[in-house]
């Protein structure tokens, strides 16, 4: 298999993942976030930090289903051309990397949540897992270019 069939058949993995998480998540956010707290705080290293507190408030909720939506369309248009649109993975890049540091600043300047740690944890190998596969197909490509 191909490098960049590596990074089409990632994208196409990664939209189902997005669809998946994206849907729980708009259809409960609390729900989801304090499910992944409260598993995360049955690991012994997180059994005594303080569950994260539920909130009413859901404006930020939109800005997180934009995030997603906007992920599933990058990952979507590399699924269908990765030569055409391959550095679309860029902002999946991107976004991958900021929910990492932000969950490690927010760990570091608001409160010691699990589910701070879990956002690093959980998004910093996905940025270079895929920034990997990418950089793998960008070789692959110039390297077949006339």
């Amino acid at each position: 298999m191909s490098r960049t069939e590596l990074l089409r058949r990632w994208m196409q993995i990664s939209v189902f993942l997005y669809i998946g998480s994206g849907t729980a998540f708009a259809v409960a956010p609390n729900g989801v976030f304090s499910g992944l707290d409260d598993a995360m705080r049955l690991l012994p290293w997180f059994a005594n930090w303080p569950p994260m507190p539920r909130t009413e408030a859901f404006a930020w909720t939109a800005l997180a289903m934009a995030n997603m939506t906007s992920l599933i369309a990058c990952c979507t248009l590399v699924w269908r051309d990765p030569y055409r649109f391959r550095d679309v993975t860029v902002i999946v890049l991107i976004s991958k990397v900021t929910t990492s540091l932000g969950g490690l600043i927010a760990l570091i300047l608001h409160a010691k949540y699990p589910l701070y740690v879990l956002f690093f944890a959980a998004d910093f190998p996905v940025f270079l897992f895929t920034g990997l596969l990418w950089w793998w197909a960008v070789q692959e490509q110039q390297g077949a270019e006339p």
